[in-house]
Parts: C-alpha cells; sequence; structure tokens
C-alpha cells in the first residue's frame, strides 16, 4: 500500500489481522515489511494549511491537482486538500462554495476559526444540504454558510472526496444586515433560540404549532455542532385542495409540505440561500399535514446572528385527488384478491403520501383477507414502471410496511394479514413516475429451509447485527480460517437490515467460492477493500429459498469479507424464514466438526449450556430450541439435546 503525505511525523503499524488463532511458538509468527519514501513534486502553492492563500469576497479559480493531505478530515473523506485565508470585510453572513460551472471533481470543504494546529470547525460539507450541481457537471460541489466577523480571519480547506483532484471556483459572499421583511399580522414561533419546542417528529413526544391557512409565523432558527432547529407547524385542510407555504430565513433555509403522521412523509419541499424568498406547494385531500420551516444546513447558524424568518400557509380548495384513474383517491381503493391484477397508474395524483422512496402518482386497492397468513404483493416482472408499494391498515391509518426497489426497479413486499380484516395497498410510481403492468397478490408459502445441522452456528440471535462488520463501530467480524458451512439469520426492518460479514485472509493467489442457501431473497458478495472499509464488490449473486447462489474469483493475497444479507432494508422482521447456510471455501483445511449441544457457542461444552438450552426451551418463542432444525419445538428437541450433551459427538470438547 502507498498514501502522499504532507511533511510531518507518522506512525506505521504491523502485525495480525485478527485478535485470536495466532498464538505463539506455533511456528508461523514471522512477518517481514519494508518502508520506502520518494519525494513528491511540488504541489499547488496553498498545498499546506501555513500557505493558505489570501481571499476575500469573490471568485478565486483554483486547482487541488498534486495536493496532499494536510489537516483533518471532518467531512466527506476530505483529501488532497488545498488551502484558503478568508478575511470578510464586514461582520455577516458568508456563504463559500464550490458550485461552478468549471468545476471539474467531487470537492469536500472545511471552515475553521483559529490557526494552523489548534483549528475550530464552523461548519463542513461534502455534497449534503445544501448540495449543488450544475448542468452538465457530473460532480457534486459543497458550500458552508457560516457567521463571521469583520476583520478576523478563517481558513477554509477545500479538497476531493476520497482524495479526489481537479479544479473549480471558490465563490465567497457575504451578507450583512437584515434581508426579510416579513408579510404585515403574523405571530410570532416564541422558542427561543437555542431550543427546539416545537420540534414536530423529532420530538418525544411530538409538538406541534398549530397554524391555520392565511396565517403567517415569525420565527427562529439555528444550527450548530451538527443540530439544527427544526420547528413544525399543523394545518388541518377543510377539504380537498392546495397547500402552499412560502417564506424566506436569513440563513440558508428549507421547507417542507409533510403527511400528518409520525414519522412524516415527505409530500413536497423546497430549500434556498439566505434572504431568498421560496415557495412549494402541494395538491392534497382532506386531512391533517404538518408544515416545517428551518434552516437548511446542520452547522454555522448559532444564535445571536442571523436567526430570523417567516413563512407563511395559504390554502386553496380544488380537486384534492379527485380526477384521474377511478382507484387514484384510497377512499374509492378497487376491490381485489388473491391473483394478478392490471393496473394504470396514469394521471393519478398523490394521495398517500407514503414514507418511502419518493412515491407519487398513487392508486389505490383494498384487499379483503380471505384467512389468517402472510400474503406477498409484487410488480417484480410485471412492468418497466419503478415502482414503490405499500399497505396500510386504513386511509386515514398507519402504514404496515412500504418499500421502493426489491428486484431491480420494481416492489415486492409481505404483510400478515388476519382472515376478514380489509387492507389498503397502495401503488406508485418513483418521483411520480406513471405507467402501466400488473400487480400480483399471493399468500405467501412457508420456506422448507432447513439449517445445516453440521453448520458452523453465526452465535447471533435473530435482530441483532453483532458481526457487521463495516456497518459495526468498530467493525466487527466472524473470522474464518477453514473450509465449512456457517448457519445464521437475516432480517431487514424499518430501512435497517442485518448485515453478516464472514472475514479471511490469504497468504498467496486462492480461488475462493462461496455458495449460500437462504429462506429468503438475499444477496452474497465476495469484498474486499476491507482494510480500510472502503469495500469494493468484485463478485455478487443472489439467493433465493431452492435457489442457492454461489459466487467464486481467483484473489491475491490480502484479506476479504464474504457477506450475506437480505435483499431488501425492510419488510422482512424477525420470526419467519430468517435462516441461511453459507458454505464457504478459501483453500484452507476443512473446519472441526461443531459441537451441536455447545448451546451457548463459547467452544466449550459444559453445564451452563444445559442451563442455557433449558432456558430457551421453555421460554416461548426461542426458536434456537429446535435443536433438530425440524422447524417445530417440541420434546423430541429435549430428547436429542440430552443424548448429545451425555454423550458428545467428535468435535466437543
Amino acid at each position: 500500500m502507498s498514501a502522499p503525505l504532507g511533511a510531518g511525523t507518522y506512525y506505521l503499524f504491523a502485525g495480525p489481522d485478527v485478535f485470536d488463532t495466532v498464538p505463539c511458538d506455533t511456528g508461523q509468527n514471522d512477518y517481514w515489511a519494508s518502508l520506502s519514501f520518494e519525494p513528491g513534486g511540488a504541489g499547488p502553492p496553498n498545498d499546506a494549511c501555513a500557505d493558505a492563500t489570501a481571499v476575500s469576497e469573490g471568485v478565486t479559480p483554483y486547482s487541488n491537482v498534486g495536493a496532499f493531505t494536510d489537516g483533518p478530515s471532518l467531512c466527506g473523506a476530505l483529501g488532497s486538500d488545498v488551502w484558503f485565508a478568508y478575511t470578510p470585510s464586514s461582520d455577516g453572513m458568508a456563504t463559500i462554495t464550490t458550485c461552478s460551472a468549471n468545476r471539474t471533481y467531487d470537492t469536500a470543504m472545511t471552515v475553521y476559526s483559529g490557526v494552523c494546529g489548534a483549528l475550530t470547525s464552523l461548519g463542513c460539507n461534502d455534497d449534503g444540504p445544501p448540495a449543488c450541481t450544475n448542468p452538465g457537471v457530473p460532480f457534486s460541489g459543497s458550500t458552508v454558510v457560516a457567521f463571521v466577523t469583520g476583520g478576523t480571519t478563517y481558513l477554509v480547506q477545500v479538497g476531493g472526496f476520497g482524495g479526489a483532484t481537479g479544479s473549480s471556483d471558490l465563490t465567497i459572499t457575504l451578507q450583512t444586515g437584515p434581508c426579510i421583511t416579513p408579510p404585515p399580522g403574523g405571530f410570532d414561533e416564541a422558542e427561543p433560540c437555542g431550543t427546539d419546542t416545537n420540534g414536530g417528529c423529532n420530538s418525544i413526544p411530538p409538538i406541534f404549532t398549530p397554524i391555520s391557512a392565511g396565517q403567517t409565523v415569525n420565527g427562529i432558527g439555528w444550527a450548530s455542532g451538527g443540530t439544527r432547529d427544526t420547528d413544525w407547524y399543523q394545518l388541518v385542510t377543510p377539504g380537498p385542495g392546495t397547500i402552499t407555504w412560502r417564506g424566506a430565513g436569513e440563513f440558508p433555509f428549507r421547507l417542507f409540505i409533510l403527511n400528518g403522521s409520525c414519522p412524516a412523509a415527505v409530500i413536497a419541499t423546497v430549500g434556498g440561500g439566505p434572504c431568498s424568498e421560496i415557495t412549494v406547494s402541494a395538491d392534497v385531500p382532506t386531512g391533517t399535514f404538518n408544515l416545517f420551516a428551518g434552516p437548511d444546513v446542520f452547522d454555522g447558524v448559532p444564535c445571536d446572528t442571523a436567526n430570523d424568518y417567516w413563512a407563511e400557509v395559504t390554502f386553496t380548495p380544488g380537486a384534492g385527488c379527485s380526477g384521474g384513474p377511478p382507484n387514484n383517491c384510497c377512499e374509492n381503493a378497487t376491490p381485489v384478491g388473491v391473483g394478478v391484477h392490471p393496473f394504470d397508474n396514469q394521471g393519478a395524483t398523490n394521495d398517500g403520501f407514503l414514507s418511502c422512496g419518493a412515491a407519487g402518482s398513487d392508486i389505490w386497492y383494498d384487499f379483503l383477507a380471505p384467512s389468517s397468513a402472510t400474503y406477498v404483493v409484487s410488480t417484480c416482472g410485471l412492468t418497466g414502471l419503478d415502482t414503490v408499494l405499500a399497505v396500510k391498515d386504513s386511509c386515514a391509518g398507519s402504514e404496515i410496511v412500504c418499500l421502493d426497489d426489491f428486484c431491480g426497479l420494481q416492489t415486492e413486499i409481505s404483510f400478515s394479514a388476519t382472515a376478514g380484516t380489509h387492507y389498503l395497498i397502495a401503488l406508485a410510481g418513483f418521483a411520480a413516475g406513471q405507467g402501466t403492468g400488473e400487480l400480483s397478490i399471493a399468500e405467501d408459502v412457508p420456506c422448507a429451509f432447513v439449517p445445516d445441522p453440521n453448520g458452523i452456528p453465526e452465535g447471533e440471535d435473530c435482530g441483532t447485527d453483532t458481526n457487521g462488520g463495516c456497518n459495526s463501530i468498530p467493525p466487527i467480524y466472524t473470522d474464518v480460517t477453514c473450509n465449512g458451512t456457517w448457519t445464521g439469520t437475516a432480517w431487514a426492518e424499518a430501512g435497517t437490515r442485518d448485515t453478516d460479514w464472514y472475514r479471511f485472509t490469504l497468504t498467496a493467489e486462492t480461488t475462493v467460492t462461496a455458495t449460500a442457501d437462504t429462506a429468503f431473497n438475499g444477496v452474497l458478495f465476495i469484498v474486499d477493500g476491507i482494510d480500510t472499509c472502503t469495500p469494493g464488490v468484485p463478485f455478487i449473486a443472489t439467493t433465493n429459498c431452492g435457489a442457492p447462489g454461489t459466487v467464486t474469483g481467483t484473489l491475491a493475497a490480502g484479506t476479504y469479507v464474504i457477506f450475506v444479507a437480505t435483499g431488501v432494508f425492510d419488510g422482512f422482521p424477525c420470526g419467519g424464514d430468517n435462516g441461511y447456510n453459507v458454505t464457504i471455501d478459501i483453500g484452507a483445511a476443512p473446519c472441526t466438526p461443531p459441537c451441536p449441544c455447545d448451546f451457548n457457542n463459547d467452544l466449550v461444552l459444559n453445564s451452563q449450556d444445559f442451563f442455557d438450552f433449558l432456558a430457551c426451551f421453555f421460554t416461548p418463542g426461542c426458536v434456537a430450541a429446535d435443536f433438530n432444525g425440524d422447524l417445530v419445538v417440541n420434546s423430541q428437541d429435549f430428547f436429542d439435546f440430552l443424548a448429545c450433551f451425555f454423550a458428545p459427538p467428535p468435535g466437543c470438547a
């Protein structure tokens, strides 16, 4: 490995890539490492913090080509940085940005007060809000907004995401004095700066300020230390129509129109810079809606600076979700049963405001469950439209499940239903896309998956993620040093999925193969770049019940990971068919057969395993008590465990 570095002192680490299984006196404890250093060429003149280029308000072209990394990387994996020393002409709100049509790379930026070696961040930005794009420029720019004091010098670190290099313009503007004029007759938000008393869905319990059509609110916003003030107002519409929400702030400002539930689904949003009036509107049915007003940044707007904003809501009665397809409105959902049904959402409006996938142009189906079972709703292979699917318990009720992509750009969801109960199924287009196709509704057939009785247990309870690899802090892996089969579980719920990472190290070029047999639609990867937790995925396969997936590849010496997970991030809770077997061949000797009655997987068979099995066996719902893997917990599991415990097979210590 190699890395471009600036002048300074660095530490070099060499040692085992595991925390166990390398005892002394094994005869395999030696290593070697070599170090070389090549002086770098001359970088940009402002490559180092100490050599920052002096700038003021205006436009400054720059390049970071050839630059080293000289400073912290607070956001966006900032590297290859160059430096600017900005001295504002007066007090005010400074907007510092690389958003330029001349930009040739993906930028990242941090603004500091203080001096080199003793810096305090005022804000950092990769390509998050307020991100910028320019026509024809395929790279994201960066913007930091901060309150500055005239005559004080601030240091601006501009680099590239992941050390990317290129050129752009650094543009600095300064807003001084009050710059917004609210309409007359507004009411005050009555929240002290630095607090968040009407935080809406961000509060526990949720807290909203009521607002009526035609009213204007005069509020205060702030953003500091990665936290922003979020002001939520609640509007009740007397019928279908159009909500218009407009306003302006002395800071980067954002407005949202959201549905009336928590977590709230975004109906429409707009953002703008300091002192700019912005407007957003949405056609809505009768109901309750949340309106958000606040900073468009998470830092750089402390109290006692320019903190004022105003926002006005109006409502125009209109058609709401009427018109369009006959099932455009939830209240007019088309009755359906099990089977395949044609759909057409052309001309549909947004009635459901679903919480996932930027859903719009939704149409509705009323499904009466014929029996108590799990049902699968799918558009996979049935349309070319990028779909979003959801199930609600009623039009004004709660979502049971909502999902965007599952099988490419199409969607599949499942939900548990009670016989004789009505469920509302929404089919929408991603980003309000429209088209035709078919919708399938079928009763789920339980998978006949059986865990390998001779497999090595993953050792993770369903619902947890104890070997989450690079998704854990610090990273945690299941280390693989031999060829064998591991048994585990996977789940996905509320936007989070369980990711199981099996790490192995090759000392020479080796052909590696992994095969996963899963009770669910899953993905199987061989991942590289794991030492830096910026993994690439050179080999990938999909897997499902009865259709195992295999990945294989010839890999150079190094550390890699076999990754197993569901193919979705929601709609697959524990309590169903969550199991998998993954067989891994890394060109090593076969694993020692595991001890099936080592119930707690501590590699020692003792009385604790007996007590742990009893506790699980007599706890309803403890699926680990299915000792013989026949998918039923009964007395046979108890007898089989006792037979193993009192007559341990090979592999039991």
